[in-house]
């Protein structure tokens, strides 16, 4: 109201600016106005007086191609419901739902809501009146950037599995207050489908992954799509060969699986080595893991089985606060995941060996537990070497069931290798016998072509 105030006193000047010089144009040069405007305001004010001065506001038009509002409106709820999902993604929901708009279209309609970033997404879809604190955990989960990185260099870095924000452990301490949120990507929500896909072996194992794949099944862009395939690399989990013209999914075959193993028991043993009995939650955090760990057991999901035993030996070894060796073990134990997987599969043919198994697997981690509570390294360091042999004697049991005992098989011999015959096959007179006697049955051989009478 006061910006209109200064314009209706700014015409009113020229007016009695103009009265006074007696000059129009004078008047129009002192106040910066042209003359069209003022004999403008001058037909205004003869009309309808002070008030005929005032600015008009008018409406902004609704043009004809912007986007319809119900459209409009379903676009910034699925935005809020996914806030690091991209405009291509967003726009695809859209089509799905029987709409038609580009992404450009869902661009043009966050910048006009102000969410056209994830942290404005982010921040909007966690300030909306009556929603739940859980809006954006779901996705919250795959921002693993700075923070996680940050917290890495410092030796405090989170598995890429984060089970804590399911609930399962409550970061406290200086691990809490590292915890901080952080900005997701589609890159990394897609890279978390594409990880688990490959050690689920739902893309088997030597499968080539390229760009097509990531830009059809798993709908990310290009870009994104050479970073994914970049850090899948960087994982170990896919390997470049230029001789074969693309990225494939590492193998899994024997000379594979014994490396693995051979990897995993060092690992277990520098943990047993280096472990400092400081760390006053890991007892609680490992018991609350433990918890998770039997119910998927009992499920036999096998996919979380794997999750939450990586979860569990990470936690033991983010108290080392040592960012190399966390490295190199959270490395491992992806592969290890892999391998898991490929063995539940091959002892699910077997349900006693497998219920065995987990069974021993359980009380092992029960032991873990138990020596860390009583900060006993010399049981510790046993328990944790003898746990990480117990994945290759799985293996081995599996071989030694597949063997079977000695039989005989009872096949009929022939009749002219029956004993005593003088026809039998190994003494040559029978053989010459048996020869001469087809000979005469199938008569004179004939030799060329027969001639017609």
């Amino acid at each position: 109201m006061e910006r209109e105030q200064k314009l209706v006193r700014a015409k009113l000047e020229l007016l009695g600016l103009a009265k006074k010089l007696g000059s129009v144009t004078e008047a129009c040069e002192v106040m910066g106005y042209s003359r069209d405007s003022f004999y403008r305001f001058k037909k205004l004010y003869d009309v309808g007086g002070e008030a005929a001065l005032q600015e008009l506001t008018q409406k902004k038009p609704l043009l004809a191609n912007r986007t319809p509002p119900e459209v409009e409106a379903l676009i910034v709820e699925l935005s809020l419901n996914k806030p690091t999902f991209g405009q291509i993604r967003i726009a695809d929901e859209v089509c799905q739902l029987g709409h038609s708009i580009s992404p450009a279209g869902v661009r043009g309609v966050w910048q006009r809501h102000g969410i056209e970033t994830t942290q404005k997404r982010l921040a909007a879809a966690e300030s909306q009146a009556g929603r739940d604190e859980q809006v954006a955990t779901t996705d919250k989960t795959f921002a693993n950037g700075k923070a996680a990185r940050r917290a890495y260099r410092e030796g405090m870095r989170k598995p890429a599995t984060d089970w804590s924000a399911s609930g399962f452990i409550t970061p406290t301490g200086k691990a809490a207050e590292r915890t901080e949120e952080t900005i997701g990507s589609q890159t990394d929500a897609a890279l978390d489908l594409i990880r688990s896909s490959i050690i689920d072996l739902a893309i088997p194992p030597g499968s080539r992954i390229d760009e097509n794949l990531l830009l059809n099944d798993f709908r990310l862009g290009r870009t994104p799509a050479r970073e994914a395939i970049n850090r899948l690399v960087a994982e170990g989990l896919v390997n470049i060969m230029p001789n074969r013209g693309g990225t494939f999914v590492r193998k899994l075959d024997l000379s594979e699986i014994s490396e693995i193993l051979v990897a995993q028991q060092v690992t277990e043993n520098i943990l047993g080595q280096l472990y400092r009995f400081d760390d006053r939650t890991l007892v609680r955090d490992l018991e609350t893991i433990q918890v998770a760990y039997r119910e998927v057991v009992r499920d036999r999901r096998y996919l979380d089985i794997t999750a939450l035993n990586e979860q569990f030996h990470m936690r033991i070894n983010r108290s080392l606060s040592n960012s190399f060796v966390y490295d190199f073990a959270q490395s491992i134990h992806r592969h290890i995941r892999r391998l898991l997987v490929y063995l539940y599969r091959l002892e699910a043919a077997e349900a006693d060996l497998q219920e065995d198994a987990f069974e021993i697997n359980l009380v092992e981690h029960d032991k873990i537990i138990e020596a860390i509570a009583r900060k006993d390294r010399a049981t510790l360091t046993a328990l944790l070497a003898e746990h990480a042999r117990t994945t290759q004697s799985r293996f081995v049991r599996i071989f030694e069931r597949k063997r079977i005992e000695p039989f005989m098989l009872n096949i009929e011999a022939p009749p002219w290798d029956w004993p005593g015959r003088e026809g039998s096959i190994g003494n040559h007179a029978g053989t010459e016998q048996i020869s001469n006697e087809y000979s005469k049955r199938s008569g004179p051989k004939r030799r060329g072509r027969s001639r017609p009478a």
